[in-house]
């Protein structure tokens, strides 16, 4: 019980100043129809609706444009990290349950660090979009970006499984895999 209350701190002591950092929308300014003047002399549902004024966030959204390219990238990086770590301490909290020798400290290696580096990948691979759909104005398809961090996660991790995690490939594609996550989210989400 004390190691779920640790990872449960340590997670959200890295999730606090990421919220904090978060970018603030500035809410949009409206202005009042022309014949809202009127409005207190007709019925309540014949009142004319708030339209938004040019140039106004909402403005904006109705006009199709989305989230800024480096705030996107910033949102995916931080959201990246933050399921990194979590899915981290995650895995190798699980991957020490399934340790049955207690006894011997060494036995219970590589469970953890198995376990911490598949945490670790599937929280990033889920955090990653989900950090950049919010911050797009939840307008992607968050599906389609889930599903392509996933398979990009899942073909990074076979290609390392297969050089046994040792290869000369294995540090490339520790650092590309995650930036096509980014190219690729952040495309769909632009979209």
């Amino acid at each position: 019980m004390m190691r779920l209350w640790f990872v449960l701190c340590c997670t959200l002591a890295l999730a606090g100043p990421a919220a904090a950092q978060a970018p603030r929308l500035a809410p949009p300014r409206l202005a009042l129809a022309p014949d809202a003047r009127l409005a207190p002399f007709r019925a309540p549902h014949a009142r004319a609706p708030n339209v938004p004024v040019p140039g106004s966030t909402a403005a904006a959204t109705r006009d199709g444009r989305r989230g800024s390219v480096p705030g996107l990238v910033a949102a995916g990086i931080l959201g990246g990290g933050v399921g990194l770590v979590g899915g981290a301490f995650v895995g190798a909290w699980g991957g020490d349950f399934s340790c049955d020798d207690r006894g011997n400290a060494d036995a219970c290696d590589a469970p953890v660090i198995l376990g911490a580096m598949f945490g670790g990948v599937a929280g990033e691979a889920l955090l990653l979009p989900l950090a950049e759909h919010l911050a797009g104005g939840r307008r992607g398809p968050l599906g389609k970006e889930l599903l392509v961090s996933i398979a990009l996660a899942g073909a990074g991790l076979g290609l390392l499984w297969l050089t046994d995690f040792d290869g000369p490939t294995a540090p490339a594609t520790l650092v590309t895999v995650p930036l096509a996550q980014l190219v690729a989210v952040t495309a769909l989400e632009r979209r």
